[in-house]
C-alpha cells in the first residue's frame, strides 16, 4: 500500500487516534494507553459535537495561489473541518505556516472542540501521540488535577525519511522535526477571591526541513497566546514574504518559541511582589508586638500547667510537647480536681496581642507558603523545559545528520534564540531565588518556640527570628491557663450544686416519709369512720314521726313501744335511773341490743362492700388507662422503626 493510501485509511479511521497513525514510533501498548485515557477523559475534556470549534491562522504564498498574508478561519463541526483541511482526494497542499488554536472558556472548563474534530486534525497532520500527555491536564474540573505535570518531547525525522510519511501532493517531504511541550505562567484572574492564578499552555510544533512548512497547535484556557501570535504576524506585508525561504520560516518558528518562553517568565515578578507585600503587611507587626512579664508567683502554677493534667479518675497525663488550644476545646470527660496552687489572674498578654494574632493568621501564612512553593516548582519546571528546547535546537543545527538541511543563517538564528532563552532562564532563576527567600522569611516568622513560658527577655530574643509562632504559642498557653481557671470555677459550681441537690434530696425524702405517714393515718381514720358510721347513723335522733315495725311490737318486752320522735337507740339498753328520776338498779335490755345489732351490722357490711367496690373500680380504671398508654407508645415505636428501615 502506498503512503498516500495508508494516509487516506488513517484519516478515515480518525476516531481511533492514535492507533491509526501511519508512522507510530512507539509501541502498541502505549498507543492503547493513550486511547483508553481519551475514553476516560472524553466527557470532561471535550465539548459536544454540536459545539465543536477549531480556529485557524494560516499563511500561504503565491506558489499556492494565495496572497502572501495570514488569514483567519473558524470551523464548526467535523464537516467544515474536513472541507477546510483537504479536498476529497487529499491533494490540497498545506499552507506555509498553519496555527491551530484549541481554546476553552477558562482554565477549568472543557475545550471548545469535540473529540472527533480534534482527532481528525491530529490524524490529518500525523501528530506525535506524546502531545496528548500535555492535553490531559485540561478540561472540566472543580479542583486542579495533574496540574504539576510538564515536560518536553521531541522527534527528529530529518535523518531517516522512511520514519515519516512522504506526501508530495500535500507538500510533505517526510523529513521533519517535531516537538511538544507544556509551560505555565501566572495571570491576573477575574475572580475576586483569587487575584492571581497559575495557567498552563500546551504547544505542538513540526517543521519540514525540506519545504520549510510549519505547523503549530496551541492549547490554552483563554485567547492570550492566540492574540499574541496574531498580533505579531498580522502586520506582515505581502512584499516581505517571511516564509519564502526555509531559513526565514525557521527563524519565524524560533520567534514563536521565544514568545511562549517569554510568556512563561514575564508575570512572576509581579506575582511575587503581590505575595511579598501581602506577607509583609500581615506579619510585620510581629516584630513590634509587646508581651507582658510573668509574675513570680505564677511560676509554680505555670509549671503545674505545663507538666501534667489531672482528672477525677485519678489518671495523670504527662505533657510531652507544646500544649494545644484544640486539646482543651474538647467536651470534658471527667471532673478536674482542685489543684493545690491557685492560678493567678494577673498572667495575661496585652489586649492588642489578643486582637492582632489568631489561628486564621496561621492559616493565611500556610496558604502563602503553599503558593510560594508552588511558584518555585512551576518556575523550576519551566526552566527545565526552556533549557531542553534550546538544547534541542542547538543539537539539530550542529548534528552531522542535519547539516545538509540547516544553512548558516539558520545556525545564527539558533545561536540568537539560545541567548534569548538563556536570558529568560536567568530571569526565572532570579525569581526562584527570590521565592526561596520568601519561604525562609515565612519559616522564620512562623517557627515554633520550644518553651514559651520563659522570661520575657528570652521570649523576645526568640521572636527576633521566630515571630508569629512564638506569639501564638504564648497566647495558646495563656488561653490554656484561662481555660483551667474556668474549669476549676465550673468544678466548684458543680460541687455547690451537688451539695444543694443533696440537701434538697434529703428534704424531699423527709416530706415523702411524712406524706406516707399521713396517708396511713388518713386510711385508718377512714376505716374507723366507716366502721362507726352505721351505728352512729341509727343512734341519733330522727325527725320522723314514727319508726315502728310490727316486728318491734313483738320484740320489745314489757309492752314498750317506740314513741313518736325517737330512734331505735332512744330505747335504753342499759338503764341506771329509776322511773322517779333518782338512781336505781341497773337494767339491761337484751332485746334492744339485739335490735341494734340486727340493723347496724348489715349496714356496716353494705358500707364496707360499697367502699371496696368503688376502690377496686378506680384501680381497674387506672390499670386500663395505663395499658392504653403503653399500647400507644408501643405502636408509635413500631411505626418509627418501620419508617427507619424504609
Amino acid at each position: 500500500m502506498s503512503p498516500a493510501d495508508r494516509f487516506l485509511v488513517s484519516c478515515q479511521n480518525a476516531d481511533q487516534f492514535p492507533n491509526n497513525l501511519v508512522a507510530r514510533g512507539i509501541f502498541d501498548y502505549n498507543l492503547d494507553d493513550y486511547r483508553e485515557r481519551l475514553d476516560q477523559r472524553q466527557h470532561d475534556l471535550f465539548s459536544s459535537e454540536d459545539d465543536g470549534l477549531l480556529e485557524f491562522w494560516e499563511y500561504s504564498d503565491e506558489e499556492q495561489g494565495m496572497l502572501p498574508v495570514f488569514r483567519e478561519e473558524a470551523t464548526y463541526g467535523i464537516g467544515e473541518l474536513q472541507r477546510h483541511l483537504s479536498t476529497p482526494s487529499y491533494d490540497t497542499c498545506d499552507p506555509r505556516c498553519r496555527f491551530i488554536f484549541v481554546l476553552a472558556p477558562h482554565s477549568r472548563e472543557r475545550l471548545c472542540t469535540s473529540r472527533k474534530m480534534l482527532m481528525y486534525a491530529f490524524t490529518y497532520h500525523q501528530i506525535m501521540p506524546a502531545f496528548l500527555d500535555f492535553i490531559f491536564p485540561f478540561g472540566q474540573q472543580v479542583y486542579v488535577q495533574d496540574f504539576y505535570f510538564s515536560g518536553f518531547r521531541r522527534e527528529n525525522l530529518s535523518a531517516d525519511a522512511d520514519t515519516g510519511i512522504k506526501l508530495p501532493k500535500l507538500g510533505r517531504s517526510g523529513r521533519e522535526i517535531r516537538m511538544c511541550y507544556s509551560l505555565k505562567s501566572v495571570e491576573q484572574s477575574e475572580e475576586p477571591e483569587q487575584t492571581w492564578s497559575i495557567r498552563q499552555t500546551a504547544t505542538y510544533h513540526s517543521f519540514d526541513v525540506v519545504s520549510g512548512s510549519a505547523l503549530w497547535i496551541s492549547v490554552k484556557g483563554n485567547d492570550l497566546i492566540k492574540d499574541r501570535v496574531m498580533s505579531a504576524t498580522e502586520h506582515i506585508k505581502p512584499n516581505e514574504r517571511p516564509f519564502a525561504t526555509k531559513a526565514g520560516a525557521f527563524a519565524r518558528s524560533l520567534d514563536v518559541h521565544w514568545m511562549n518562553c517569554k510568556w512563561a517568565s514575564e508575570e512572576w515578578r509581579w506575582y511575587l511582589n503581590f505575595l511579598e507585600e501581602d506577607i509583609q503587611s500581615n506579619t510585620r507587626r510581629t516584630l513590634s508586638t509587646q508581651v507582658v512579664r510573668r509574675r513570680p508567683e505564677d511560676d509554680e502554677a505555670v509549671k503545674f500547667l505545663k507538666d501534667r493534667t489531672r482528672t477525677a479518675s485519678g489518671r495523670e497525663t504527662a505533657n510531652n510537647g507544646p500544649m494545644n488550644l484544640s486539646n482543651h476545646l474538647q467536651p470534658p470527660q471527667s471532673r478536674p480536681i482542685q489543684t493545690r496552687h491557685p492560678l493567678s489572674k494577673h498572667f495575661n498578654t496585652e489586649p492588642h496581642v489578643q486582637d492582632y494574632f489568631s489561628f486564621s493568621d496561621m492559616q493565611r501564612l500556610q496558604s502563602w507558603e503553599e503558593k510560594i512553593n508552588e511558584a518555585v516548582f512551576v518556575l523550576t519546571a519551566n526552566v527545565d523545559v526552556v533549557r531542553e528546547l534550546a538544547e534541542n535546537y542547538r543539537s539539530l543545527v550542529t548534528s552531522v545528520e542535519s547539516l545538509e538541511y540547516f544553512e548558516m543563517d539558520q545556525k545564527k538564528a539558533t545561536e540568537s534564540f539560545e541567548k534569548q532563552v538563556m536570558s529568560i532562564i536567568r530571569d526565572m532563576q532570579v525569581q526562584i531565588a527570590r521565592a526561596k527567600t520568601l519561604i525562609r522569611l515565612l519559616a522564620d516568622r512562623k517557627a515554633l518556640v520550644g518553651c514559651t513560658y520563659e522570661p520575657i527577655e528570652k521570649f523576645r530574643a526568640h521572636t527576633n527570628s521566630k515571630q508569629l509562632y512564638g506569639i501564638l504559642e504564648y497566647r495558646n498557653m495563656q488561653a490554656n491557663k484561662s481555660i483551667a481557671e474556668k474549669a476549676q470555677q465550673s468544678t466548684d459550681n458543680m460541687e455547690n450544686m451537688t451539695e444543694n441537690m443533696e440537701g434538697l434530696t434529703k428534704q424531699m425524702h423527709r416530706l415523702a416519709k411524712r406524706a406516707t405517714q399521713e396517708a396511713v393515718s388518713m386510711r385508718i381514720i377512714t376505716l374507723v369512720t366507716l366502721f362507726f358510721l352505721p351505728g352512729t347513723f341509727i343512734s341519733v335522733s330522727s325527725l320522723s314521726t314514727s319508726f315502728c315495725w310490727r316486728k318491734q311490737y313483738r320484740v320489745l318486752s314489757r309492752g314498750q313501744m317506740l314513741k313518736s320522735g325517737q330512734t331505735i337507740m332512744s330505747t335504753d339498753i342499759v338503764k341506771f335511773q329509776s322511773t322517779a328520776g333518782g338512781p336505781g338498779p341497773i337494767v339491761f335490755q337484751r332485746a334492744a341490743l339485739s335490735l341494734y345489732l340486727y340493723v347496724t351490722i348489715p349496714l356496716m357490711v353494705v358500707t364496707f362492700t360499697t367502699w371496696w367496690g368503688l376502690y377496686r373500680c378506680e384501680q381497674y380504671k387506672a390499670k386500663k388507662s395505663e395499658r392504653k398508654s403503653k399500647n400507644r407508645d408501643a405502636e408509635k415505636g413500631t411505626g418509627n422503626g418501620l419508617n427507619a428501615r424504609l
